[in-house]
């Protein structure tokens, strides 16, 4: 069996001598000896909290096991308390469930199975706080790669075209990886980027490529997905961005880019920022939407979001009436494949579209939804301003405890007992270390004051309901469909009622008869 040993002592912990880094690694090798395993890595987080998002080799760890073949199917501890602050500890369950599903094992070699009353019972509530925690550790998780990257560093997987992997060390002397530039693809990368701002569309520049011989570095031909993606990848400009994709949705489907993090000269970068820019300028101009060209183009309101409650088939324009005065929607099922496949159901375009701003007024923009709505929005905001005054503190504790450390020493030198030249060096390295603090700590006050309570007001309430009205009033129809795509997910079409799925507090379907449309 291929294992992972990670070892950790805290600040606190330093005295103790059988807690020392070098004590757990020897008792977690021969342990992996004894039982004829092979040690593939050793993570090791020194002087570090309890806290997840501060013990970086933790995270790096976890990372691991995230590849589609985990390179190791177990984790060797000396006290589950290495893992966490104590074995009672909900975050230690979730990360043990998250594991197990992965086939991972957590091994502690000091400590028998929990089989007492109390362990059995966390194993079985797990389930229930699975999710919420396995989303705190991807939230910390992401804040230590954010911390990776603004030092440079990349947080593991294969290189992107252009560039390369190399071995660095920290301060501390453990091993990193940071991006150098590939001189061969990144003249390739520069080809690509010149065609395209030139004037060459996708399948030009492939076939450019293959007239000069160009092969790709994993596969044996160029594809305009591939070009695309170099296109588009901000890392070229020497960025490094997270939080870009939705992992929840099937296929890749992007965040709004307000949600991206973004951190700039992370790396050498290949492509200047001005032709990264223009680039995407010429993207945007001849994509101009990532949706089907019959939607985008479609002048209806609710084209895109109907869909047959028998057949599950898109709904769309299909028939005008008689005298060809107003449109109708029916099932495209029914229209490509007859009744026999699905009897479809006809709806007027226009009566159909004022029905649902009707309901939607009614049910996303009710009184008890908006309440709702800011209730959520406060309990997570006093959460959150909780979580920063809890970090602050911590920071702030940390930053004396550094303006003790340097005192001490200047009262050394003060004193005669120490010479200046030996300690020169910490001294600069522990005045660094406060500033970066206190950096972390402005960081979050400002966090905190941006993020204030919502006090409802009938005022306020009115004033949303009127400004969707003006909306509705004075947009054209691409407006309002996209603003409709803001609330609702889709709109079922049964044979004596619509089933409208939205996104907003409350139940999460509506009903409404449509027998009068």
């Amino acid at each position: 069996m291929k294992v992972a040993l990670y070892a950790r002592v805290s600040s606190d912990q330093q005295a103790e001598k059988n807690n020392s880094i070098p004590s757990q690694l020897r008792l977690l090798h021969k342990y992996a000896e004894d039982h004829n395993m092979e040690v593939i890595k050793e993570y090791i987080d020194e002087g570090e909290s309890a806290l997840f998002v501060n013990r970086p080799a933790f995270l790096e760890m976890i990372s691991e096991t995230k590849k589609q073949i985990p390179p190791f199917q177990a984790i060797l501890v000396w006290k589950l308390s290495r893992f966490a602050r104590n074995r009672q500890d909900s975050i230690l369950y979730c990360i043990k469930s998250m594991l197990g599903k992965r086939g991972i094992n957590i091994i502690s070699i000091s400590e028998p199975i929990d089989n007492t009353p109390q362990g059995q019972l966390m194993e079985g509530v797990i389930e229930v706080i699975d999710e919420f925690y396995s989303a705190v550790l991807a939230q910390e998780t992401l804040r230590g790669m954010i911390e990776n990257a603004r030092k440079g560093y990349r947080n593991g997987g294969y290189p992107i075209y252009g560039y390369k992997n190399i071995q660095v060390f920290d301060s501390r002397g453990n091993p990193k990886t940071k991006y150098e530039i590939n001189k061969a693809e990144a003249r390739v990368v520069k080809l690509i980027f010149k065609l395209y701002s030139n004037g060459n569309g996708l399948k030009n520049i492939v076939m450019e490529l293959i007239k000069k011989g160009i092969k790709p570095r994993s596969s044996s031909y160029w594809g305009k997905t591939t070009i695309a993606n170099i296109l588009r990848n901000e890392t070229y400009i020497g960025w490094t961005v997270f939080n870009k994709k939705n992992k929840k949705t099937k296929g890749v489907q992007f965040k709004p880019r307000n949600e991206w993090v973004i951190i700039k000269n992370t790396h050498e970068p290949i492509i200047t920022e001005e032709l990264f820019n223009r680039v995407q300028s010429l993207i945007k101009e001849r994509q101009p939407k990532n949706t089907p060209a019959r939607v985008t183009a479609s002048k209806y309101l609710l084209s895109g979001l109907l869909r047959c409650g028998k057949c599950d088939s898109a709904y769309g324009v299909i028939g005008y009436g008689r005298n060809r005065k107003y449109a109708y929607y029916n099932c495209l099922n029914y229209f490509k494949k007859g009744k026999n496949i699905c009897p479809g159901r006809s709806l007027r375009a226009d009566e159909l579209g004022e029905d649902i701003i009707s309901r939607v007024k009614e049910l996303i923009f009710s009184d008890s939804n908006m309440k709702k709505l800011i209730d959520d929005i406060n309990t997570a905001t006093k959460s959150l301003r909780a979580d920063h005054s809890r970090k602050i503190t911590e920071l702030k504790k940390k930053a004396a405890d550094l303006q003790s450390k340097s005192r001490r020493q200047y009262e050394a030198i003060e004193s005669g007992k120490i010479d200046l030249s030996l300690i020169a060096e910490r001294l600069k390295e522990l005045k660094a270390q406060r500033e970066s603090i206190q950096d972390e700590i402005a960081y979050y006050e400002k966090l905190s004051s941006q993020v204030q309570p919502v006090y409802i007001t009938r005022f306020m309430i009115d004033s949303y309901r009127k400004e969707m009205e003006e909306i509705f009033v004075g947009s054209n129809v691409f407006e309002q469909r996209n603003f409709l795509k803001k609330f609702i997910e889709k709109i079922i079409i049964f044979d004596e009622k619509i089933e409208i799925i939205y996104y907003a507090p409350g139940p999460k379907s509506a009903l409404s008869k449509i027998s009068d449309v």
